[in-house]
């Protein structure tokens, strides 16, 4: 795609939409047909139809190329799949998809989780007052069974979060 427009994969979007204009005003079926007039015969009149409707094709293509480009989501997705059918490919009927797709559509949604995101997310968490609700409620749901509550309360080490959880739990119950 970056080819048809003359830019690199690597061109900002006033490269891409420079180019893009440049191409378009040198492809568009307007044009074409101008050119076909001023040279036209009567014998040539099927093959100027059918040089139009090409033009015509080609650009649709090049605007639909530029859509793509010119949008930063279509455009990561496009980098990371080489697909420019970005609309058809992220439909939400995901029936029959393989493996790939399905991964290539859940990346184009989600972000790669990082481990700087994990260790993010853990801080905020730890202490925080999402990590006393969910304390109290599985210390209930589990009836004070703590090895189930340290599987289900995220980022708990038991060793470590013991004493706390019981601070929690014991200030919760003290409170009624």
């Amino acid at each position: 795609a970056y080819g048809v427009l003359g830019v690199k994969s690597d061109a900002s979007a006033k490269e891409i939409r420079k180019a893009y204009h440049k191409l378009a005003l040198r492809m568009h079926p307007d044009k074409v047909q101008a050119n076909n007039n001023n040279n036209n015969d009567d014998d040539d009149d099927n093959n100027a139809a059918a040089l139009l409707e090409e033009a015509k094709a080609k650009f649709q293509q090049v605007q639909h190329i530029f859509s793509v480009l010119s949008d930063p989501e279509k455009r990561a997705y496009y980098d990371e799949t080489g697909s420019l059918d970005f609309d058809r490919d992220m439909g939400t009927d995901l029936s029959g998809k393989d493996f790939d797709e399905l991964y290539r559509y859940y990346r184009s949604v989600f972000a790669p989780v990082t481990e700087e995101d994990i260790e993010a997310f853990e801080q905020r968490y730890r202490g925080s007052e999402e990590e006393r609700s969910d304390l109290l409620r599985y210390y209930g749901e589990f009836e004070g069974d703590m090895d189930k509550v340290f599987c289900y309360v995220l980022c708990s080490r038991p060793a470590e979060d013991g004493p706390r959880f019981l601070e929690v739990v014991r200030a919760a119950v003290g409170a009624g």
